[in-house]
């Protein structure tokens, strides 16, 4: 159990924020401590990370300098750079599917999507990603640029919320997609400290052979996911360079790797009085992958399937309502958490409050899907 202690501190924890240090010195001294600390490790962890030391090095070293390169104006060359370092640790970013499919149970999971417009949205494809004929609108985000439309999705309606900056509810829609895990191809880089801690317990539990799997992948992410997961200093600032390596990523991922999209830990921070009764932000970014003059993309429109968009404030007279036992039922069961539902479940059985934007996630769980547009 030392491995899993030792990866279980406050140093692996993400996001990370940076109090007022110069970017690069931040990324560099993060990283530096990064190589230091992953010297402790012992036994079958250690010949892994002695196994791939090199490659590690030489990422951390890339991401370090397409920074620096991308901040001179130097991007091409900067891409360039990074791209040599994630070839590098290419086989070292994905976790081995069948073992966490295996604890998760059912592969479904939900996301949400939420959207501010002063105009009624009706439609399903009115809270899909912006149409190609107003990419004009689509502003920078982590892992998009400027004029690319991507669907952006989050594990709750609080963290779509939050990563809205907390809008007022009375023009907020929202929407309940359903994704399943076993057919959408994500590059999973929001795996935390915790949950690592507790999914190498379950396959400890079940006596499985590689006891240590995620932790292994774990480790060997963990720069990439670092310098993916810095909360933003200045967030209505038009350039984040927190979102440098985000965005670059992005796009080695589209030009190198057969998947849909990013699966990421949000950055935005939640309320301390639910820290640790609260499932993690994770949220989903899956670019489009193709274009055309007006429209949707039509290959990311089949990847899963949402309900109608509904107004919240429409539902504002849930805020005392109580819920039925089956209600917190089919909620668990539709939550989007790993092993084995620890959180939410220990929720209903202290027998926490719900959130206003919990009982609108169990309206959402009431409403059919389909596929956002037909």
């Amino acid at each position: 159990m030392r491995n899993i202690e030792l990866f279980n501190t406050t140093f692996f924890d993400l996001p990370k924020k940076n109090y007022d240090v110069p970017y690069l010195d931040y990324i560099s001294s993060n990283l530096e401590e990064y190589l230091k600390r992953i010297n402790k490790f012992e036994g079958e962890i250690k010949d892994v990370i002695e196994k791939n030391r090199e490659n590690l090095e030489i990422l951390c070293s890339c991401i370090l300098n397409s920074t620096k390169l991308y901040l001179e104006g130097k991007t091409f060359n900067a891409y360039n750079n990074l791209s040599k370092g994630l070839d590098k640790v290419k086989d070292s970013l994905f976790f081995p599917n069948e073992n966490r499919i295996m604890l998760m149970g059912n592969s479904r999971r939900n996301f949400y999507k939420i959207r501010e417009s002063y105009i009624k949205i009706k439609n399903r494809r009115d809270i899909f990603h912006i149409p190609f004929e107003r990419k004009h609108l689509v502003s920078t985000n982590r892992y998009s640029i400027p004029g690319v439309p991507c669907v952006y999705l989050g594990n709750s309606i609080q963290t779509c919320w939050k990563e809205l900056r907390s809008p007022k509810i009375k023009y907020l829609y929202a929407t309940r997609y359903e994704v399943d895990l076993n057919t959408i191809n994500l590059l999973d880089i929001s795996m935390t400290n915790k949950e690592i801690f507790n999914l190498n317990k379950a396959l400890i539990e079940k006596g499985m052979d590689r006891k240590y799997v995620f932790l292994e992948q774990a480790i060997l992410t963990w720069p990439l996911a670092f310098a993916c997961t810095i909360q933003t200093k200045y967030p209505f600032a038009n350039f984040k360079e927190e979102y440098i390596i985000p965005q670059m990523l992005m796009q080695w991922c589209k030009t190198t790797l057969d998947i849909d999209g990013i699966k990421y830990l949000s950055t935005i921070e939640g309320n301390e009085k639910y820290k640790n009764l609260r499932p993690h932000s994770i949220s989903i970014a899956i670019p489009i992958k193709s274009i055309n003059y007006k429209g949707y993309c039509p290959e990311i429109t089949k990847l899963f399937q949402c309900t109608e968009p509904i107004n919240i404030f429409s539902l504002k007279h849930l805020r005392k309502k109580e819920l039925s036992e089956a209600e917190m039922k089919l909620w668990l069961e539709k939550d989007n958490g790993s092993v084995p539902n620890y959180v939410l479940r220990s929720m209903i059985a202290k027998k926490h409050k719900f959130t206003f934007f919990d009982r609108v996630e169990v309206e959402l769980n009431k409403l059919a899907t389909e596929i956002p547009i037909s």
